[in-house]
Parts: C-alpha cells; sequence; structure tokens
C-alpha cells in the first residue's frame, strides 16, 4: 500500500470529540473569547454586563462572543432576571481538559 493511502487511512474520519475540540479551539481563537474563558475559570459568577466591563468592551459584542462559545459548547448560559451568566461546561470532558490548559496561567 503506497504511504499516502496508508497515511489517509490511518488518519481516518474525525471523531465527534475531534470535530468538538477543533469547534472549540476555534472559538478561544479569539483574544477576547479567549480571555472570557480565562475568565470564568477564575470567576464563574459573572455576567455579561460584569464581563464587558471587565473586557471594556460593549455588552452586545460580549454577548456575541459568549454566542459563540456556547455554540462551540464551551459554555452554557443561566438567567437570573435580566441578568444572563455564562458558566463554563464543566460536565463535558473536553472541556475540563481545555480548561486544566490554561488554569493558573
Amino acid at each position: 500500500m503506497p504511504i499516502i493511502e496508508k497515511a489517509r487511512k490511518n488518519l481516518g474520519e474525525l471523531k465527534k470529540e475531534e470535530e468538538n475540540l477543533l469547534s472549540m479551539l476555534g472559538a478561544l481563537g479569539d483574544t477576547n473569547r479567549f480571555r472570557i474563558f480565562k475568565l470564568l475559570l477564575c470567576h464563574p459568577n459573572l455576567c455579561v454586563t460584569e464581563v464587558a466591563q471587565v473586557l471594556n468592551i460593549s455588552v452586545p459584542a460580549t454577548s456575541q462572543h459568549f454566542r459563540i462559545l456556547e455554540m462551540s459548547g464551551l459554555v452554557h448560559k443561566e438567567r437570573s432576571g435580566l441578568k444572563v451568566c455564562y458558566m463554563l461546561e464543566k460536565e463535558d470532558p473536553v472541556v475540563v481538559s481545555v480548561a486544566q490548559l490554561f488554569k493558573n496561567k
């Protein structure tokens, strides 16, 4: 079997976990989203307006960043009256692994 065919066979199809990881890493490729992720590691109870103030960006921009983080599976949201707060998906082993890479750094 030629080397190219063998390499293709070994690579195979992407597994669901690998697709999730790629989505998460893509979402974290933006500086503000990465900073939001790191903020949630240390301060899990911050809401959208508070994160916007910490990062000195607008609330709509912060909400958009959170939407992308949520779509990638990194966070989930909880409503408390008019406030919307996001938490890391601590039940997802991929999120836990990614969080371990950046915790305390």
